[in-house]
C-alpha cells in the first residue's frame, strides 16, 4: 500500500546531532549551490523512495526512519536548508513519479548505468556491486555465475542485478539458463523469505545491504551471503546515485554541492562508519559517473 508523503520530523536524531556538533555545525546551505526557486517556494524537497531496504531505508514503528540513505538525506536537507519529505513510491513507481513531477528526486539504492542516465541524471554518493544470498550452507555450491545456470534466482525487476543475470544467462551451457524471478510485493523481506523457504534457489542483490538483509531476515543464521570477486564493494561495482529529472540542472548542481559539503565536513564519513559502509564510499560526489568513466 502506498504510504502518503510524510514530513521528516526526526531521523536518528542522536546520530545526526553528534555528527553536526563534531563537525562544528552544518552551516546549512552556506557552502551549497542554491536550490531552484520553485523548490524554495514549495518549502520542501520530496524524495521518492521505498521503505524496504534494510540498512538503507526502513520505516520504524514510531513513524521515523532508519538507515544510511534516510540519515544521509536528512543531513542533506540540513545542509541545503530545506525540509525533506518522503513518498513511498515503491521501486517500480520511482521513474513514473519523477516523470510526473510527483517527487522531486528518487533515492533508493539506484545503480547508475547508461540506460538509466537517459531518463534521469544521477548524483553519485556510493558505489556498490552485487552479492548472492543463498540458504545457509550454500546447498547448490554457488561459487560463480555459471553455478547459477539451471537455477531459479531472484532479482528486482528493472534492477542492475536483473540485467546482470540476463547477460550471464546467455553464457550458460546449451540447454540451461538462469531463471530470473521477481517475487517482490514486500521488498527485501519477500526475497529473503523466498530464499529461506526454497521458492528461489538464490537472490542476487546489492552488496550494500546484502549482509544487513541476511542478518535481519535470516533468523537463526538461515541465510548466507556469497561474495564473487575481490572488490570490497561487490561484483561489478557501479556508482549509486540520487535520480533527478534530466532537465533539472539547477537541482542537480544543488544536490551535488550539498552532498559534497557533507563529505568535506565529515558527516558523510560519520554515517558510513555508523552503518559499516566504508567499503562503498566515494571520495567525491560525481554526476552520471557510470557513463563518464567509460
Amino acid at each position: 500500500m502506498k504510504i502518503p508523503r510524510t514530513s521528516l520530523a526526526m531521523i536518528s536524531v542522536l546520530v545526526l546531532s553528534s555528527a553536526l556538533t563534531a563537525c562544528g555545525g552544518s552551516d546549512s546551505g552556506s557552502n551549497s549551490a542554491a536550490l531552484p526557486q520553485e523548490i524554495v517556494d514549495q518549502g520542501y524537497l520530496t524524495i521518492g523512495t521505498e521503505f524496504a531496504r534494510e540498512g538503507q531505508f526502513i520505516e520504524l514503528d514510531d513513524g521515523t526512519y532508519s538507515g544510511f540513505e534516510a540519515d544521509l538525506s536528512a543531513a542533506l536537507g540540513e545542509q541545503l536548508g530545506i525540509e525533506i519529505r518522503y513518498d513511498n513510491t515503491g521501486w517500480l513507481g520511482l521513474q513514473p513519479a519523477l516523470d510526473a513531477g510527483e517527487i522531486d528526486v528518487a533515492m533508493a539504492q539506484l545503480s547508475d548505468y547508461a540506460e538509466r542516465e537517459q531518463s534521469m541524471t544521477m548524483v553519485n554518493y556510493l558505489r556498490s556491486g552485487s552479492d548472492i544470498i543463498v540458504p545457509a550452507g550454500n546447498p547448490n555450491a554457488i561459487a560463480s555465475f555459471l553455478d547459477l545456470c539451471g537455477l531459479n534466482v531472484g532479482a528486482w525487476t528493472d534492477s542492475l542485478q536483473a540485467k546482470l543475470l540476463a547477460t550471464e544467462s546467455a553464457k550458460c551451457p546449451d540447454g540451461t539458463s538462469i531463471t530470473i524471478a521477481d517475487v517482490d510485493p514486500l521488498g527485501d523481506a519477500s526475497f529473503a523469505t523466498a530464499v529461506g523457504t526454497g521458492v528461489v534457489d538464490a537472490w542476487l542483490t546489492d552488496s550494500l545491504n546484502a549482509m544487513p538483509t541476511a542478518a535481519a531476515y535470516g533468523t537463526g543464521n538461515e541465510l548466507e551471503v556469497i561474495r564473487l570477486g575481490d572488490d570490497s564493494a561487490g561484483l561489478s561495482a557501479t556508482p549509486i546515485g540520487i535520480g533527478v529529472g534530466i532537465t533539472q540542472t539547477e537541482l542537480v548542481t544543488a544536490i551535488q554541492a550539498g552532498l559534497q559539503q557533507l563529505v568535506d565536513n565529515g558527516i558523510y564519513q560519520e554515517l558510513l562508519d555508523q552503518y559499516s559502509l566504508q567499503d562503498f564510499a566515494v571520495e567525491s560526489i560525481g554526476v552520471n559517473s557510470a557513463v563518464a568513466a567509460q
